[in-house]
């Protein structure tokens, strides 16, 4: 199974409502960006940490006072989140890894959400043993967040970073008796099925998913997400806007395919 959680940062686009819990069956929310409602109880929801926006030190909170916000944001949408994110730091993998250790111990608090355990390095080794670390106190039924790879369209070195540590991983992940990963950040289709080929190369069965917040951000800026190429496409000027398209609008449509490009890869 492949599912792409959309990012809901705001109620409205351009005064208009974007209603992304109605598009989409996955969403991910952040309790950085706290002033929005969710209307479809029904939704799935992955609860971010925040800690990508908290990724200066001097910003950081304590593991206990992250957990507590995200658990607060859920109270005040009057919804559980079906996952759960330890409050990971970008590049880190010793924070990472005391991070899954502190989620892991409120595992039975946390019930029934899925806990999302998190991998960083700055180095591809470091990635590795954030894994083996890591599994020393994941349980099945768990989900690996692979993090710090937002810029890999981008960037090659990042990219490549990411592919190796899946590479030298999943069988482990999957000794583990662990069936689901998310990819953080990543909006790239191509990322995603080449992350999917390297799972088919070990004969493991994987559940993969990812988030993405390019919805917002690039319909405002009048891009396209062609369904045939599977990229974004810049459609719209800025003085187009309003006249030939709406954000809001182009944006539910943006929406639409890419859960419709996330059905059709296999």
């Amino acid at each position: 199974m492949v599912n792409i959680y959309i990012s809901k940062t705001c109620n409205a686009l351009n005064k208009m409502e974007i209603n992304t819990e109605h598009i989409s069956d996955y969403v991910c929310l952040n309790p950085n960006y706290k002033h929005i409602k969710i209307t479809n109880k029904n939704v799935k929801v992955l609860m971010d940490s925040g800690a990508f926006q908290d990724r200066n030190h001097n910003t950081r909170l304590s593991f206990d006072v992250a957990l507590r916000r995200q658990l607060n944001f859920e109270h005040k949408l009057c919804i559980t989140s079906e996952k759960i994110v330890a409050y990971d730091m970008i590049d880190d993998y010793k924070t990472t890894v005391k991070a899954n250790q502190f989620l892991a111990s409120k595992r039975e608090k946390l019930q029934p959400r899925q806990l999302v355990l998190m991998i960083q390095g700055k180095t591809f080794e470091e990635c590795v043993e954030c894994v083996i670390d890591t599994l020393k106190i994941a349980q099945p039924g768990d989900c690996i967040g692979f993090g710090g790879v937002a810029p890999s369209g981008r960037n090659k070195k990042i990219r490549n970073k990411l592919y190796q540590t899946i590479q030298h991983t999943v069988p482990l992940i999957y000794e583990y008796g662990i069936t689901d990963i998310h990819i953080f950040g990543i909006g790239m289709f191509q990322i995603i099925e080449e992350i999917l080929e390297i799972i088919k190369q070990h004969d493991c069965v994987m559940n993969v998913s990812c988030d993405a917040s390019s919805f917002e951000i690039r319909s405002v800026l009048g891009y396209i997400l062609d369904i045939d190429s599977r990229k974004w496409i810049k459609t719209y000027s800025k003085e187009q806007k309003y006249t030939d398209y709406h954000p809001c609008i182009l944006a539910q449509q943006n929406i639409v395919n890419g859960v419709k490009i996330m059905q059709e890869i296999v």
